[in-house]
């Protein structure tokens, strides 16, 4: 019966009525798909939910702004994640190689975040407002080592379970249903933004976050995982060794890592953005809840359609996603010489949602590439070499983006940014059809 009712679902969400192609996974695995599938669906929904609640460049800014802590370490979180997550990923790659079921990594580490943003809370109410501050700061590092090692075995799971043609509507399904969730917290939350909800918003934002962890943990747990191969392991500098290999006679990888590092003014250029909105509207401390459904509604909209679109051709998403983000800047310059309607409130949250909606393409894209591009048996290695590489990047934009903003303002550094972004999607052009 749940067997069948899987089966039901499966075909529903994914259009998957005249048969499954499983050609790219495991024979094995073939049966256990729609099960699979849906488990992993629910576990996404749990996890952008509690990503979007406790969002180092949305909500968690915010908050510490409202207790008080300083916008130089406000801003930290979000940079120290990214780096946490992607620079040491390639001395983590062994970590996963060497166990034969990936999923149980994710749920495992599910559990280890959920215990940081439990920390987190108690940090930001029993400390003074500064060294909470700097505590969260440390926090997320240690929260993005950990994303680090769930991203790796996430794509090495899908990879196992999910065939080829349906691991971009899947990733898709994971954004648009979390997203949609995470919509209507955001609406709540709006509600509770007086000053007096200061401290209650804040635990109800981290406490709920930390429960979604968990429950997202558990139901990717439970997804049929067939043991892979656990051969091939080395030290951290025979890993290093083994991706610049593979990157070398792979010169289609060195153009997508290439394009992912100029997709970065994505991420980047988001604060930036926040900042002139500020600067030309003011925000309320009921503004994090504004924020929230913008960029959960971008999640809500476009994922699904991404995901579509990705198992259709990845590349081509890679191409109109940084394209969007670019014609989005655009207008955001623009809005002040239009006027009126088209720079008032609701004109800037539409910026923040389309720019929204292009990060998700971004993001729905090159995790598929990746997995498409990857084999069975280099994919880890791959997807290890390909972070630890944006992750010094990061870092190295970051500081320059920094450096501009201290110097010459914020609208200079987006032009940077919305350049670079723009070099991301020609480059994208150049890559091979996966």
């Amino acid at each position: 019966m749940a067997e069948h009712v899987s089966e039901q679902v499966y075909e529903f969400l994914f259009e998957d009525d005249e048969g499954r192609s499983c050609d790219s996974i495991p024979d094995a695995a073939c049966t256990h798909v729609p099960a699979n599938a849906i488990r992993n669906v629910a576990s996404g929904a749990f996890s952008k939910l509690a990503e979007q609640l406790a969002h180092p460049g949305l909500t968690i800014p915010w908050l510490l702004s409202a207790l008080g802590v300083p916008a130089a370490i406000s801003a930290l979180p979000l940079p120290l994640k990214d780096a946490g997550s992607l620079a040491p990923q390639l001395f983590l790659a062994q970590l996963v190689r060497s166990r034969p079921r990936r999923n149980r990594i994710w749920a495992a580490v599910a559990v280890v975040q959920a215990a940081i943003l439990l920390v987190m809370a108690g940090a930001l109410m029993l400390l003074p407002a500064v060294a909470g501050g700097i505590a969260t700061a440390a926090l997320f590092l240690a929260f993005g080592i950990a994303s680090g090692v769930a991203s790796l075995s996430f794509k090495d799971t899908v990879g196992k379970t999910i065939p080829r043609p349906r691991r971009g509507t899947l990733l898709g399904l994971r954004a648009s249903i979390g997203g949609g969730v995470a919509l209507l917290a955001g609406a709540l939350f709006a509600l509770l933004g007086a000053d007096g909800a200061r401290v209650e918003a804040l635990l109800l934002l981290l406490v709920a976050a930390s429960v979604c962890w968990v429950v997202s943990g558990f139901l990717f747990f439970r997804i049929d995982e067939e043991a892979g191969s656990t051969s091939g392991g080395r030290n951290p500098f025979d890993s290093v060794r083994e991706a610049f290999a593979l990157f070398r006679e792979h010169d289609n990888m060195r153009r997508f890592v290439a394009a992912r590092s100029l997709d970065l003014s994505l991420t980047l250029i988001q604060p930036l953005y926040v900042i002139v909105i500020a600067e030309r509207l003011g925000f309320s401390f009921s503004g994090i809840g504004t924020l929230l459904v913008a960029s959960a509604g971008a999640q809500l909209v476009s994922g699904y359609v991404w995901g579509r679109l990705t198992d259709s051709s990845a590349r081509r998403v890679l191409v109109i996603a940084p394209f969007l983000g670019v014609a989005v800047g655009v207008f955001f310059f623009l809005m002040p010489v239009l006027g009126g309607a088209a720079a008032g409130t609701v004109a800037h949250g539409v910026v923040l949602f389309l720019h929204n909606i292009a990060y998700a393409g971004a993001r729905v894209g090159r995790k598929t590439y990746l997995v498409n591009a990857a084999s069975n048996e280099n994919r880890a290695v791959f997807a290890a070499g390909a972070n630890t590489a944006i992750g010094a990047v990061t870092l190295a934009m970051s500081a320059v983006v920094s450096a501009v903003t201290g110097v010459a303002g914020a609208v200079p550094a987006v032009i940077m940014l919305l350049a670079m972004l723009s070099g991301g999607a020609l480059l994208a052009l150049r890559l091979r059809e996966v």
